[in-house]
This record gives C-alpha cells, sequence and structure tokens, in this order.
C-alpha cells in the first residue's frame, strides 16, 4: 500500500513536470512566433580579435567572397545578419574591411540595451557574425542612432619618406591613386618632388655637417586623401590620424613605400572633387 502512494506521488509529480515544460513550450513558441523582430544597424571594422589587443586585420581569403547582401540566417531559417554596406582597403598583405551590418537583436528592458548573441551591442564590444557562411570577427565602431562614423571629405596634404631607394622613389609617380575594391579613390598623387636624403654628421671636433646620401631619397608628396572627420581630428582609412607629424600607410597601385610622415594639412579647394564624395 505504501508503494502504491509513493509510486502515485511519482506519477503527480512526473504529470506536473510534463505540463509545467507543454506550457513553457507553447509559450516560447508563441513568442518566438508573434513577437516582433528587433533589427539595430551596426557599423563594424574586421578584425581579429578585441581591438586592445591590436590584432591585425583578417587576411584577403576571409573576406573575399564576402558581398553586400550577405544574409545568416538562424536555426529556423530567418535572417539575423545582412551585410548593408561593405569596404574593403589594401593593408600590407590583408584587407581592411569596414562593414555596415543589420543585425536582429533582444531588447533588455531593464538596461534599455540590446544583446546579440548574448553580448551586448555597444561601440568597443566584438561581435561574430557569419553571412553566407563567412566567419568574421568585427568591432563595433558605430550604431545607429548612439554614434557613427564621420563623413567623408578631402584633404590635401603633404607627406615626406626617408631613406627610400632609387627605384622605389622612381615607383611614385604623379597620378598614382588608391582605391577601395569599389574603384573609389582614397588617395591621390598631386605633386612630386624627389632629392638626395640629407645626413647629419659631425667631425672629431664636434662640429656639424650636412651630407647627403649617396643611395638613398627622400621623396616629397603632395596628396589628395579622403579622410573622415571626428569632432577636430582626421581619420585616413578608418584608422589612421592625420595630423602633422603623424605617420600614414600609403600603398598606392605602383609602389608601396611604407610610412610616411605628414608635414602640411590643406583644404581642398576643388569643388568637383567634393561634390563627387
Amino acid at each position: 500500500m505504501k508503494n502504491n502512494k509513493f509510486l502515485l506521488k511519482k506519477f503527480d509529480i512526473f504529470i506536473l513536470g510534463f505540463i509545467l515544460v507543454a506550457f513553457l513550450s507553447v509559450g516560447v513558441a508563441i513568442k518566438y512566433v508573434l513577437q516582433k523582430d528587433t533589427f539595430v544597424v551596426v557599423e563594424m571594422l574586421a578584425s581579429g580579435g578585441e581591438w586592445w589587443w591590436g590584432t591585425p586585420p583578417p587576411f584577403y581569403w576571409n573576406v573575399s567572397a564576402l558581398q553586400k547582401g550577405a544574409v545568416e540566417n538562424d536555426i529556423f531559417g530567418k535572417p539575423i545578419v545582412e551585410i548593408l554596406d561593405i569596404i574593403k582597403l589594401d593593408n600590407d598583405d590583408r584587407k581592411l574591411v569596414w562593414i555596415q551590418a543589420r543585425i536582429k537583436v533582444q531588447r533588455n528592458v531593464r538596461t534599455n540595451s540590446y544583446d546579440f548573441r548574448q553580448t551586448k551591442v555597444e561601440i568597443g564590444r566584438m561581435l561574430t557574425i557569419a553571412p553566407n557562411h563567412i566567419q568574421v570577427v568585427g568591432n563595433v565602431v558605430g550604431i545607429e542612432g548612439v554614434g557613427q562614423l564621420g563623413k567623408k571629405e578631402t584633404r590635401i596634404v603633404t607627406v615626406v619618406a626617408y631613406e627610400i631607394r632609387q627605384w622605389l622613389a622612381d615607383a611614385l609617380i604623379v597620378g598614382d591613386v588608391i582605391k577601395d575594391d569599389k574603384g573609389e579613390i582614397v588617395a591621390e598623387i598631386l605633386e612630386k618632388k624627389d632629392e638626395p636624403d640629407a645626413l647629419m654628421t659631425t667631425d672629431m671636433r664636434g662640429e656639424t655637417f650636412l651630407r647627403y646620401h649617396p643611395f638613398l631619397r627622400e621623396v616629397t608628396l603632395k596628396i589628395r586623401l579622403a579622410v573622415r572627420k571626428e569632432n577636430n581630428d582626421l581619420v585616413f582609412n578608418y584608422y589612421q590620424n592625420v595630423r602633422p607629424g603623424d605617420r600614414v600607410r600609403l600603398q598606392f597601385n605602383n609602389a608601396m613605400v611604407g610610412e610616411f610622415t605628414v608635414q602640411k594639412i590643406e583644404e581642398d579647394v576643388d569643388t568637383n572633387v567634393k561634390k563627387a564624395l
């Protein structure tokens, strides 16, 4: 008799648990079917990890097939990521990639914030997306309605490269450009000055003399540079500050010198170029 009562209690608990699970399952299903999807638009720079790690951009093969319109779906076939726009720029043997994406998020009503795959959507956060089965780690640099990157402008910038070989100096020619994957020009050489690289030496008495290196050249370029204005700062390629004394990496079609030092920045008075941006 006692065993029957014990079995009856176990059976009742089982039935109760089954009913609770059924109600919860129905509730989750109704919520999933009836709830309104929430999407936000974010801007990201593709990376190999958190921005404070200093990890480089991805290799070209990881993003070569990633294009505008690429979509990532959840297990029910609903889109959770859509690429709205994408720009790729050469960065040594890698690709610097800017992505504008529409992502499906869950709103936390208590904190008035959004989560994507259990990660808060915040500027500086790292999000992992996989549109068209291409996994990309992106650092959030802009959020619609919160903060977005500045608009593109142009400046006339004078830069100089020191201690470069003659054959490399010859490869820098007026008219050479840097383009993104859409064919838009982000840098163009307007003027060039090529002269022997100066050396400062001293004799045995400590007197200073100026000499010129017989093999190395100093090349000064005046270029039109596409930048983004962030408050009072100018930024090239999304991450390089452009101020007198700053060094910027410029990889032209005919020559990859590496770093140039900024000497002077002027307003671009060519209104036709401004209208084309």
